[in-house]
């Protein structure tokens, strides 16, 4: 359970990441299970004991395994499911749907 901080104030939510940080540094076992394990990882956000802070519905965190900074840029993309997407639709709205296609993703 968490203490309702908001997810949405840059200055709590950058507090909550670097509690997650310092204790998946100090607990390596606990980041390996969260690699890949999306719910473990919003838990240790919404854990009092760790990140201390609410995440609102619907809300994404993802851990990356080790190396992922290693990759070429634009190796990996993140991408939202198209499914409102016409047939039809042209190449610019069909980007619309890449979220993400950065230097580690």
């Amino acid at each position: 359970m968490s203490n309702g901080s908001d997810w949405s104030n840059l200055t709590t939510k950058r507090a909550a990441i670097l509690r997650v940080l310092r204790h998946l540094v100090a607990n390596p076992t606990v980041a390996q299970n969260c690699i890949g394990n999306d719910p473990a990882f919003k838990n240790l956000f919404q854990d009092q004991n760790v990140g201390n802070i609410t995440l609102p519905q619907g809300a994404r965190v993802i851990l990356f395994s080790s190396g992922e900074e290693a990759l070429n840029v634009g190796s990996s993309v993140m991408i939202e499911n198209p499914s409102t997407a016409s047939a039809s639709a042209t190449d610019r709205e069909l980007l619309s749907y890449v979220l993400g296609n950065y230097k580690y993703w």
